[in-house]
């Protein structure tokens, strides 16, 4: 897919992808050495990673509720430096995700770790998740002038507000009134989502809202609410998705949260030592499987439950995989 001229295999389009990859099976049984760049550089789509840890907001549909809010902590210089170094060995091209559960501009670094990022990856999509409480015009124009590329602003609701979609456009029209700017919604659907998106400055500005409380997934089993009893869909983020913590471990997703016993860590595993790992191989190799019930919390997520194959067709290629 080619997005606002950046080209990336979208979670839609991924198994198609990957289904006539040609390199599929390093995925599961490992890759030699001379390899690994390429099909690391071919597989992954977003490196996720917060530089800050803390977040405003406890809502209902996040783990911060269940576990409590961290206090303000940053990611050291060392593991940042860590990050971007590999990245940059690497020739890494894709998107850079720079939040997770944290609300990035609650912390006052993050511009210049924008900017860091973009210096030593010049051909990176660097984009962030905000909540919007701290943002601004002035956010605005330091966050265009960073060189970011994206910022994806969703409007939650308050605590004790129930998703309407006339609250929606409420929070919505007092949103673009601060920052000063017009706005035209690009997309409705009754009861679920209202979303809006513009270029400013070279920046791409998504603004949301959407109704966590039926649509959000169970944040790897942290929400219990949000549960479903069984999977029946391949999960494609442990291919094209990779999660840091400011300490620099390694989750499984970006759905898992500090509760949850990382994989690894990148200052003893390197992200081409921690993605051709046999761990995380055999939970990719579990994860095509369909309700198989073997890999816990991913059996009771939602996210991603869209495929274009039936299960019968999946069940064919599974075969021959030869896993």
């Amino acid at each position: 897919m080619i997005q606002n001229k950046f080209y990336y295999v979208s979670q839609s389009e991924f198994w198609t992808y990957f289904l006539k990859y040609h390199y599929k099976d390093s995925l599961f049984k490992g890759c030699q050495n001379d390899l690994r760049k390429q099909v690391f550089r071919d597989m992954v789509t977003i490196i996720n990673f917060e530089t800050s840890s803390f977040c405003n907001r406890k809502c209902v549909y996040c783990p911060v509720s269940v576990f409590g809010t961290r206090d303000q902590r940053y990611m050291s210089d060392r593991i940042f430096e860590k990050i971007i170094s590999e990245l940059k060995e690497i020739d890494y091209r894709g998107i850079i995700g720079m939040s997770l559960f944290n609300e990035p501009f609650a912390g006052d670094n993050i511009f210049d770790r924008i900017k860091a990022v973009k210096n030593a990856l010049p051909k990176c999509y660097v984009t962030l998740n905000s909540n919007g409480d701290y943002f601004n015009r002035d956010m605005l124009n330091k966050l265009s002038e960073s060189g970011a590329s994206e910022a994806l602003i969703t409007l939650h609701m308050a605590p004790g507000e129930k998703y309407s979609d006339e609250l929606a456009k409420k929070k919505l029209e007092v949103f673009f009134e601060k920052l000063g700017l017009p706005y035209n919604i690009s997309e409705e659907q009754e009861g679920h989502s209202i979303s809006c998106n513009l270029n400013y400055e070279g920046l791409v500005l998504f603004v949301g809202t959407r109704n966590w409380e039926s649509d959000g997934c169970d944040r790897g089993g942290s929400v219990e609410a949000l549960s479903i009893s069984k999977r029946e869909m391949p999960c494609a983020s442990p291919f094209r998705e990779i999660a840091l913590d400011i300490e620099g471990n390694f989750r499984m997703c970006c759905n898992m949260y500090v509760n949850t016993k990382p994989l690894a860590n990148i200052m003893e595993k390197g992200f081409l030592d921690y993605y051709f790992s046999d761990e995380l191989n055999k939970i990719r190799k579990n994860l095509v499987k369909w309700g198989d019930g073997k890999i816990q919390p991913c059996d009771s997520c939602n996210s991603y439950m869209r495929n274009i194959y039936t299960k019968e067709e999946w069940s064919e290629f599974y075969k021959k995989l030869q896993l």
